[in-house]
């Protein structure tokens, strides 16, 4: 296990003048990079083929390296630019996977720019968004570098994106929430390597909008979870315990994926079918959807101890999704 590093800033201007409101450290393993390069490789909510497992995992390895801390690598380092900047776009997407899951324990991040998302909004969207709680919302920009840390530029850009976007109006069940400055949280999270050890730095603006983003958890929470549903009900499956839960565990050709097997039930005894992907009007049918995003969030807060008890050679998220 490696300690990431991160910053935190109160607003763009602290973030200039380098004046951190508060330092932290993230525990993360190799596994748990893994596991969230997976999850930002898995678009459309389709699962990544065996061969796209190891294609993330080749990426992670060839830019950092485990030890104490996770170190930058030269093929990193010294690659064509335009590698390199696609290489930290990669990174910076995965800083926020890590931030929102170990720091926030936001169980489930979901990614905007996603065409399956059916979020409404009226304008630009940031990257990433989250229900830290059923009080505060979280929206969030990923950025990275291969520099010490991101330009007052890359940071200026991130928060122009979060500025657009200034109310949150959430469906979960028959009830609907609008969360508005003072439980709404806009965070920069970026990636950077000081003194060669990979580092985040969280800056915190108010969003400022005057764009509503709409969202209905209940049916985005069925597509949140359709990759591994697809893989699980794709091939063998068996019971296996872990820390006393029992886990519904699939052997695929880039090793074991687990569910917890209360969520996996949860989703097979509503009868969804995870054999093809639903159209919108499907989609906006879900009838068996309702309550289903409360109830899972009831479950990752009654397990969410479980995620210090993993061993390095397995990765479980706050969702339930578990990788070996």
């Amino acid at each position: 296990m490696a300690a990431i590093q991160f910053y935190q800033y109160s607003s763009k201007s602290t973030y200039e003048t380098n004046t951190s409101s508060r330092t932290g450290s993230l525990n993360v393993t190799m596994k748990d990079l893994k596991r969230y390069a997976v999850s930002v490789g898995g678009f459309h909510t389709w699962p990544v083929s065996a061969l796209g497992v190891r294609f993330y995992e080749a990426l992670l390895e060839m830019t950092v390296t485990e030890g104490t801390q996770f170190s930058i690598r030269d093929d990193y380092r010294k690659a064509e630019s335009s590698i390199k900047t696609a290489l930290s776009f990669f990174m910076g997407m995965i800083a926020a996977k890590a931030m929102a899951e170990k720091e926030y324990l936001i169980p489930y991040l979901f990614h905007l720019k996603d065409p399956a998302l059916h979020a409404v909004t009226s304008g630009k969207t940031p990257d990433f968004f989250g229900l830290k709680n059923r009080k505060t919302a979280l929206l969030m920009e990923s950025k990275g570098t291969v520099r010490s840390r991101p330009s007052k530029e890359v940071i200026t850009h991130a928060k122009d994106q979060l500025d657009a976007v200034g109310s949150v109006e959430v469906t979960i069940g028959k009830t609907k929430k609008t969360y508005l400055k003072g439980n709404l949280e806009g965070h920069v999270i970026a990636s950077g390597f000081q003194k060669n050890n990979m580092t985040y730095y969280d800056v915190d603006p108010e969003p400022k909008g005057e764009n509503t983003l709409k969202i209905n958890l209940d049916r985005e929470i069925v597509e949140y979870y359709r990759p591994v549903m697809m893989i699980l009900q794709a091939h063998p499956t068996q019971t296996q315990f872990f820390g006393n839960e029992p886990f519904m565990i699939a052997e695929t050709k880039s090793g074991q994926l687990g569910l917890r097997q209360e969520i996996y039930e949860l989703f097979t005894g509503r009868n969804f079918c995870f054999s093809k992907k639903p159209n919108r009007a499907e989609k906006k049918a879900y009838p068996q959807a309702e309550g289903l995003y409360q109830r899972l969030a009831e479950i990752a807060e009654r397990y969410r101890p479980m995620v210090d008890y993993m061993q390095p050679e397995i990765s479980m998220g706050l969702d339930g999704i578990l990788l070996k």
